[in-house]
């Protein structure tokens, strides 16, 4: 890439567009160069440098303050040895063809952070402040807000908890059975997730995922300042991608499958109620429209209150279930902010 000089304006005297390699002072008013002031020329300004003797970033000498080439060992202006000379550091980049042909103005100094209004007890004035800080949130604040607070909230009920003195005061039990029969049943999927006693098989093409493939390049010429006066350019490339959708078969099929129709239940009170089975009536085929029996379930549900009234349900396996008689007294811990009982926790009162 070729090397090009940047430009210079004198603040002494006003020349502009002085060049920063060739004109280490102001040729009109003899001002030394200020690396400061350097910037890009416009892109139809830009003046090339064939051979030039400099290497690396400028040096400043300290004696008088003209930039010297880095490779140079006394000031071309002063005399003075340049060892121990601090750097000039002025490395920059713009895109090529963006640069405005000025330099830019010197950044005004941070006045620091504002100072906060004190707040006046009659005025009000705090709380305005503070109402105007939440409106400022926006939603996204207040949706954390609220998100931390049920965090909270969840948190507090799962660890702050207190003991509770309990009594018996009833039992309960369910025993159910599903009945299942065979039918047929229309699905879909991926045809590799197809069973195998699928029928009637209907295949179609389906978008199942996408895959990024590369289309290309875009590239940008940029110019780079390196710090002696000139700058060069260079190209600078990103790849660029496409979306390609992934096709898959996907599959409708007919099968036949087992399906819940009913359910089938026995209930009970107290102890002294022996839980049974629901009595059911299926067939012992296996072909379409049999039925049999499918998933059994069993809930033993335990009555209790506190002295103050409070009611809860807990549901135990039938041994634990069995040794809390009616009137007996035990002990748990429940949800300060809830009030939910710990059926874990349960233990016979001391």
């Amino acid at each position: 890439m070729p090397t090009y000089e940047m430009f210079w304006d004198c603040d002494r005297c006003g020349t502009e567009k002085l060049l920063g390699k060739t004109h280490r002072h102001c040729p009109n008013c003899g001002a030394p160069q200020d690396p400061g002031r350097r910037y890009f020329p416009p892109e139809e300004e830009k003046v090339a440098v064939e051979d030039h003797k400099y290497v690396g970033a400028d040096r400043r000498c300290v004696s008088c303050d003209t930039p010297n080439s880095a490779a140079a060992e006394f000031c071309t202006n002063c005399g003075n040895a340049l060892e121990g000379a601090g750097s000039v550091s002025m490395k920059a980049e713009v895109e090529a063809g963006m640069q405005s042909g000025t330099r830019k103005p010197a950044k005004a100094p941070d006045p620091g952070p504002a100072k906060k209004p004190e707040a006046s007890g009659g005025s009000g004035a705090g709380a305005a402040a503070a109402g105007m800080g939440l409106f400022g949130m926006g939603c996204l604040g207040l949706v954390a807000v609220v998100f931390v607070g049920f965090l909270i909230v969840c948190l507090l009920n799962l660890f702050w908890t207190e003991s509770a003195d309990l009594t018996v005061k009833g039992h309960t039990w369910t025993r159910s059975i599903e009945l299942e029969k065979l039918s047929v049943s229309n699905e879909s999927d991926w045809c590799n997730e197809m069973p195998a006693n699928a029928k009637n098989v209907k295949r179609t093409e389906k978008k199942k995922s996408s895959k990024k493939v590369k289309d290309g390049e875009d590239c940008k010429t940029k110019n780079v300042d390196q710090g002696d006066g000139t700058f060069k350019t260079k190209k600078e490339c990103t790849p660029r991608y496409r979306e390609e959708p992934v096709m898959a078969a996907w599959c409708s099929w007919e099968a036949e499958k087992w399906k819940t129709f009913d359910t089938k239940k026995s209930t009970g009170t107290g102890l002294d109620s022996k839980p049974e089975w629901p009595k059911v009536s299926v067939d012992t085929c296996q072909t379409l429209g049999c039925s049999r029996q499918g998933e059994k379930k069993e809930v033993y549900t335990v009555e209790l209150a506190e002295a103050d009234g409070s009611k809860h349900t807990c549901d135990l396996k039938e041994p634990k279930w069995r040794t809390m008689a009616v009137g007996s007294k035990w002990t748990g811990t429940k949800a300060v902010l809830t009030g939910g009982l710990k059926c874990t926790d349960l233990e016979p009162a001391k």
